[in-house]
């Protein structure tokens, strides 16, 4: 913990006092709240980070470059926060602490392997952006201790959650602990790794609010990133990056039991027929999202599909009803199960839908 103190200085018949008038904590001891980097020992900074830029491991190498913001360019694309430092994690599980806060158990860090911090590290990335591309400042940290074969630091993220452009930045928190030559290859490797909660947060009610977008924006490239015009029964790939171990339960108009994607996509293909038809419209409906989230909850989705030419046939309109099941140890809603209801015709396009290409 470092103080900064400031005093004041009164004469008083010819003799002189200081009074303690305003006391300022920061460091890196509490658990939550917001770290104040001003008070890090500049020295401390610096040798830690020529200690990483030697090192060989471009894993643990990698720490240096999110430790040096003027080097973020080394990141694995310009807009996701940097996940390579992480494959520097101690793979001797014995030798390794790591956990991720819990808002329903917060007294405690629940254990977690090397394996399960890097799918929940996933998840979290998925969910969370830097406020905005050109930010390269986002990530900033302070070395708590730096020794000859130890050393620890927190990492601060200033991060948002979901799409929308504006949103509310919070920080995380990281704190970890390197521990140099465990295993005699003289290498740097994290032996432990604590993600901290933002108590400003309900992280499950905030997953939710974007959740039903993220899904939605994944649909949409799915289909805009295809050659035109795109088949309906080609739009559904995308649920592969919510999915829990690539399993999906599917309900598909009056079939059933179609567990993985050649099913669906098989199956969305030769029901009623519809092989030509194309995805033209979509509307996510907000009235169907439920709060106060719960660990399964559903959310619903409409989209319109046209023949090649208005005058060859009718719109349709397909319901899709996604089922959704909280991940307690990846803190992450996953498609559990996807239900599509049997297209209806249209007489002709609804307003409220919104045009895909």
């Amino acid at each position: 913990m470092i103080y900064n103190v400031e005093f004041k200085y009164q004469v008083i018949n010819k003799q002189g006092r200081f009074d303690i008038v305003h006391i300022v904590v920061g460091g890196g001891c509490t658990e939550h709240g917001i770290v104040n980097h001003e008070y890090t020992d500049v020295g401390v900074q610096k040798e830690a980070l020529e200690a990483l830029k030697q090192e060989n491991n471009r894993h643990v190498r990698a720490l240096f470059y999110i430790m040096s913001p003027s080097e973020m360019k080394y990141l694995e694309t310009d807009y996701e926060i940097p996940s390579i430092w992480l494959e520097a994690l101690e793979k001797d599980e014995t030798l390794l602490e790591a956990g991720v806060c819990n808002h329903n158990e917060e007294t405690e860090f629940p254990a977690y392997t090397g394996n399960m911090i890097k799918s929940w590290y996933r998840r979290f990335s998925q969910m969370w952006k830097p406020p905005n591309k050109t930010d390269t400042d986002y990530v900033t940290v302070q070395m708590l201790s730096v020794h000859d074969t130890e050393m620890t630091a927190r990492i601060t993220m200033r991060l948002a959650i979901g799409l929308k452009e504006n949103a509310t930045i919070h920080e995380w928190n990281f704190k970890i602990a390197l521990s140099f030559n465990k295993h005699g290859d003289n290498h740097w490797y994290i032996t432990k790794f604590h993600a901290l909660c933002p108590a400003t947060i309900d992280y499950m009610q905030e997953s939710l609010k974007h959740m039903p977008e993220l899904i939605t924006e994944n649909f949409l490239e799915e289909v805009r990133g295809q050659e035109q015009p795109v088949q309906w029964y080609q739009s559904v790939d995308f649920i592969q990056k919510f999915s829990m171990d690539g399993y999906v339960e599917a309900n598909i108009c009056e079939a059933r039991e179609a567990t993985n994607l050649t099913e669906i996509r098989l199956t969305m293909m030769h029901k009623y027929r519809l092989v030509n038809t194309t995805l033209v419209g979509y509307n996510l409906v907000p009235s169907s999202i439920k709060f106060p989230a719960t660990e399964s909850t559903t959310f619903e989705m409409s989209t319109v599909t046209s023949p090649p030419k208005k005058d060859e046939g009718w719109l349709y309109s397909q319901k899709w009803t996604f089922h959704l099941k909280w991940h307690n140890r990846d803190q992450f809603y996953y498609i559990q199960k996807l239900e599509l209801a049997c297209p209806e015709i249209l007489a002709s396009e609804v307003a409220s839908y919104l045009r895909i290409g």
